[in-house]
C-alpha cells in the first residue's frame, strides 16, 4: 500500500513480520517508490505461538506453552496422531491401552492427574472444541499445549486438565505448491513372552505339584517323553506342543500413510486442499479365509482451507475436512471376544489341546457322525477338563464371525474478519461458526461359525466312536464356503455440535509499548442421539501489555455458565495473571555476557475449573415408574458447584550461543477443591444421592527441556533434545467412610 515516513539518515530501517526475515538497510537519502520482498523462514515461524483465541510471539509469551511443529510430527513414524505425541512436548504424557487398529489413540495427560473425574485435556481443532486422533498428520501446522492457569483461564470450565491446541494448514501467498508422500512402517511388540514348551512346562508342573506335597496326578515319565519327542503322527496331536504366540501372532503390524495436497494464494485468495489414505495391520494373524476377520483399520481424510480477501478489510475463511473410517475385526465364539484373545494367549497352555485338528488325523481317525466330511475343525476342551479360562486363541480367531464399522465425521468453520482501524487503529471485529457432526454404523458383519470339535482319547483307546461336535451360540453353523455376511445401514451412534462465538481484538503498539486486548463470546450446543442437547456458553477476555519485550504482563479471565448446576452456581468466574521480566533485554547483561542471549523469567498464578461429574443436572430429580409405584432416582444437590483448581508456574528461559543451545524449566503447583464425588450415605435413607464437592487434591511438580540445535553448511541441521518431567499428587480430601481404618481412607494416599 501507500506509506510514508521520515528517519534520521545512516539509520537501520528494519522491517520484519513473523514467519519472515526480517529486511535491514540503510539510507542516506531520500527513496521514493520503495517496494520490499520478505522471504520466508522457518526458523523465525517458530516465534509464532498459537495461544486460547489467538496468536502471540514467543518473546512476550508468559505463559507455560509447548508447541510442536508439522515436521516433528511426520517425522515420529507413527499414524497416529495421538501417539506422534510421545516425547515431544514437556509434561505431555501419553499411553496405549489398545494396540487394535483403529482403537489405539493414545490416552494424553497435562502434568500428571488431579481428579477422579477425568484428566483428559480440551482439546480445539481450529478453534473448535473435536477430536483431533482421526486427522491426518499432514494436515496440520501445529499443536500447541497450553498448560498453566495464564495459557487455560480463558477457558473457563474446560481449561482445568490443560488445553490442546491444534491448527490445520492454510494457503500461503504464492505459486501452487503441490506434494505427495507416501510412508509405509512397521509397528514391532515392545514385549512378547519367551514360549516354553510342553515338555518342560510338564517338568515344572509336576516341580509345583511336589513343592506343596501332590504327589499324586502328576505327569508320568512316559507321557513326558511323547510330549518331548511324539512317537507317532498321531501322539503329536494327542500330546501337543502349541507355540500360541507363533501360530497366532506376526513379528510385526505394516502401516501405510498416503497423501496429496497442493496449497498457494494469489491475490484475494488462498487454499489449501489435501486428501490422504492411512491403513493400519495387526500383529495378529487372519486365520480364516473370509478375509474380512481380519485386524484393520483403514481411514481416508480430506481438507479444504480457503479464505477470500473480500475487500482491503474484509476476510473470509472457509475450514471443511473430515474423514471416514473403516474398522473391521473378528467377534468369536462364545465368551471368546476379541477382548480376551491375549488373556487366552497368556493363560493357554501349550500342552492342553491341539489347536485345530488336520485333515490328514480325520482320515486317520473318520467321523462317523459326519462321513466323508475332511474340512478344517477347530478344538475345544471337554467338559470340566480345563478351567474355564483355559481357551484356544486359534479357535477364536478362526471363525467367520466379524464386525466391520465405519465411521463418518465432517467438521465445517465458516469465519469473519473485519478490520476496524477507521474506528481507531488495531481494532478488529471477528466472528465464527461452525457444525460438527460423527456418526458410525456396522457396515458390514456375520455370525457364522464353524462348529468346535471334542475328541476323547479315552473312547479311541478302547476302539469306540471319539467324535464330539460342541453347538456354538448363535446356533448358525457353517464347514464349507460360501461364506456369507449381513449390510447394516442404521446409524448406532450419531452426534452434531453446534459452535458460535463473536469477538473484538485489539493489537496496537506505541514506540517500545505493545498493547493487546481480546473479548470474546462463545456458545456450544451438542446433541448425541435423541438425548437433550447439553449446552454451555462464556465469556472470555484477556488483555497483554509488554515495553520492548523486556517487561511483560497477561490478565485472563474465563466466565462460563453450566448446566450442571443450579442458577445460583451456574456461572463460574476463573481469573489469571501472569508476569515476565526478559533479564537478557537489559544493557549491562548484554554487554558483559553477550554469549548468554536469553534469560527469561516469567510466574503465572490463576483458577480454572471443571464440571465434570458422573450425574447430569446436579440440581434435578428425577423419577421412574416401577410396576405400580413411582420411585425417585439420584436425590438432587442443589448446592452444587464447580471444582476448582489454583494453579501456579514459575517458568526460567535460557538460550546461550544465539540459541545454539537453550534451557527450560518450570516449577508448578496445583491445590484442587471441591472436586465432585459420590457421597457416603447410610442405607437407612432408602435413596443415593447425586455428587457432592468433597474432594480435593494437590500437585507439585517440576518440568525440565535442554536442546542443542546448529547448522551445518546451507543445507543441513541437526537437532538434539531431552526433556524430564516429575510431578506428585496426593488426595488431601476424599469421602472416605466414616470411622475406617487409615489403610482403607484414600485421604493422604
Amino acid at each position: 500500500g501507500r506509506f510514508s515516513f521520515t528517519f534520521p539518515a545512516g539509520k537501520t530501517l528494519v522491517i520484519s513480520c513473523i514467519g519472515y526475515a526480517d529486511f535491514e538497510a540503510v539510507y542516506s537519502k531520500s527513496v521514493s517508490g520503495l517496494s520490499v520482498l520478505l522471504r520466508q523462514d522457518a526458523e523465525i515461524l517458530e516465534d509464532a505461538v498459537v495461544v486460547g483465541y489467538g496468536v502471540q510471539q514467543r518473546e512476550s509469551v508468559v505463559g507455560a506453552i509447548s508447541q510442536v511443529s508439522n515436521d516433528a510430527l511426520m517425522n515420529a513414524g507413527t499414524v497416529n496422531v495421538t501417539q506422534a505425541l510421545a516425547g515431544k512436548l514437556s509434561g505431555v504424557e501419553t499411553h496405549q491401552t489398545s494396540g487394535q487398529p483403529g482403537s489405539n489413540d493414545a490416552v494424553i495427560t497435562i502434568r500428571g492427574v488431579s481428579s477422579w473425574n477425568g484428566n483428559e485435556p480440551l482439546v480445539m481443532v481450529d478453534g473448535i472444541e473435536r477430536e483431533f486422533s482421526d486427522l491426518d498428520p499432514n494436515e496440520i501446522e501445529t499443536i500447541s499445549v497450553l498448560k498453566d492457569a495464564s495459557a487455560t483461564a480463558v477457558f473457563g470450565a474446560k481449561g482445568a486438565n490443560g488445553v490442546i491446541i491444534v491448527t490445520t494448514k492454510s494457503g500461503k501467498e504464492g505459486a501452487p505448491k503441490f506434494r505427495v508422500s507416501m510412508e509405509y512402517g512397521m509397528q514391532v511388540p515392545t514385549e512378547i513372552p519367551e514360549w516354553i514348551d510342553s515338555y518342560n512346562t510338564a517338568l515344572y508342573a509336576n516341580i509345583a505339584k511336589k513343592n506343596i506335597g501332590m504327589y499324586s496326578d502328576q505327569f508320568s515319565y512316559a507321557q513326558m517323553e511323547q510330549y518331548r519327542s511324539p512317537s507317532s503322527a498321531i501322539n503329536s496331536i494327542r500330546y501337543p506342543n502349541n507355540n500360541w504366540y507363533d501360530m497366532v501372532l506376526r513379528d510385526f503390524a505394516s502401516t501405510t500413510n498416503a497423501n496429496f495436497n497442493i496449497s498457494g494464494g494469489h491475490g484475494p485468495v488462498k487454499y489449501f486442499v489435501s486428501f490422504g489414505y492411512m491403513h493400519e495391520g495387526s500383529i495378529v494373524k487372519q486365520l480364516h479365509e473370509f478375509g474380512n476377520t481380519a485386524y484393520a483399520y483403514d481411514r481416508i481424510n480430506y481438507r479444504s482451507n480457503l479464505e477470500v480477501d473480500v475487500t482491503k478489510t474484509t476476510r473470509m475463511s472457509l475450514k471443511f475436512g473430515g474423514n471416514i473410517g473403516i474398522q473391521q475385526y473378528p467377534t468369536g465364539t462364545g465368551s471368546m471376544s476379541t477382548t480376551s484373545v491375549f488373556t487366552s494367549l497368556y493363560t493357554a497352555s501349550p500342552l492342553m489341546y491341539p489347536a485345530y485338528f488336520p485333515e490328514w488325523f480325520l482320515e486317520e481317525v473318520p467321523d462317523e457322525g459326519a462321513p466323508g466330511d475332511l474340512s478344517f475343525r477347530t478344538s475345544g476342551p471337554l467338559s470340566g477338563e480345563y478351567p474355564a479360562y483355559y481357551k484356544n486363541p486359534y479357535q477364536a480367531l478362526s471363525q467367520g464371525a466379524f464386525e466391520q464399522k465405519t465411521t463418518s465425521k465432517i467438521a465445517a468453520d465458516l469465519l469473519l474478519k473485519q478490520k476496524l482501524d477507521f474506528i481507531t487503529k488495531g481494532l478488529s471485529f471477528d466472528a465464527k461458526v461452525s457444525l460438527t457432526s460423527s456418526f458410525y454404523r456396522y457396515s458390514l458383519q456375520s455370525t457364522q461359525q464353524r462348529h468346535v470339535y471334542r475328541f476323547h482319547w479315552d473312547m479311541y483307546d478302547l476302539g469306540e466312536y471319539a467324535w464330539e461336535g460342541a453347538e456354538n451360540t448363535s446356533g448358525t453353523i457353517y464347514v464349507q464356503p460360501p461364506y456369507s455376511a449381513t449390510i447394516d445401514n442404521t446409524a448406532r451412534s450419531q452426534k452434531y455440535v453446534f459452535y458460535w462465538e463473536t469477538a473484538m481484538n485489539y493489537k496496537r503498539k506505541f514506540g517500545s509499548h505493545a498493547l493487546t486486548a481480546l473479548v470474546l463470546f462463545h456458545q456450544r450446543e451438542q446433541v448425541s442421539e435423541a438425548g437433550f442437547p447439553h449446552r454451555e456458553q462464556g465469556l472470555v477476555a484477556r488483555a497483554t501489555y509488554d515495553y520492548n519485550k523486556k517487561y511483560l504482563l497477561e490478565l485472563n479471565m474465563g466466565y462460563t455458565g453450566s448446566e450442571q448446576f443450579a442458577p445460583a452456581y451456574r456461572f463460574g468466574f476463573f481469573p489469571s495473571a501472569a508476569f515476565g521480566y526478559t533479564l537478557s533485554k537489559e544493557k549491562f547483561w548484554k554487554e558483559n555476557l553477550p554469549w548468554w542471549n536469553k534469560f527469561k523469567i516469567r510466574y503465572s498464578d490463576g483458577l480454572v475449573g471443571s464440571d465434570a461429574s458422573s450425574s447430569n443436572w446436579l440440581y434435578y430429580a428425577s423419577f421412574h415408574k416401577d410396576e405400580d409405584r413411582y420411585v425417585e432416582d439420584k436425590a438432587a444437590n442443589y448446592e452444587a458447584r464447580w471444582e476448582t483448581a489454583h494453579k501456579r508456574d514459575l517458568g526460567f528461559e535460557m538460550g546461550w550461543l544465539d540459541d545454539k543451545i537453550s534451557l527450560e524449566v518450570d516449577l508448578f503447583d496445583e491445590h484442587r477443591k471441591d472436586i465432585l464425588i459420590a457421597p457416603v450415605v447410610t442405607a437407612f435413607v432408602g435413596i443415593d444421592y447425586k455428587d457432592v464437592n468433597r474432594g480435593a487434591v494437590k500437585k507439585h511438580g517440576v518440568e525440565i527441556e535442554l536442546k542443542h540445535k546448529n547448522n551445518v553448511g546451507r543445507d543441513w541441521f541437526y537437532e538434539l533434545g531431552a526433556k524430564l518431567s516429575l510431578n506428585e499428587n496426593r488426595i488431601t480430601e476424599y469421602e472416605d467412610l466414616p470411622y475406617a481404618a487409615d489403610y482403607q481412607k484414600y485421604a493422604g494416599t
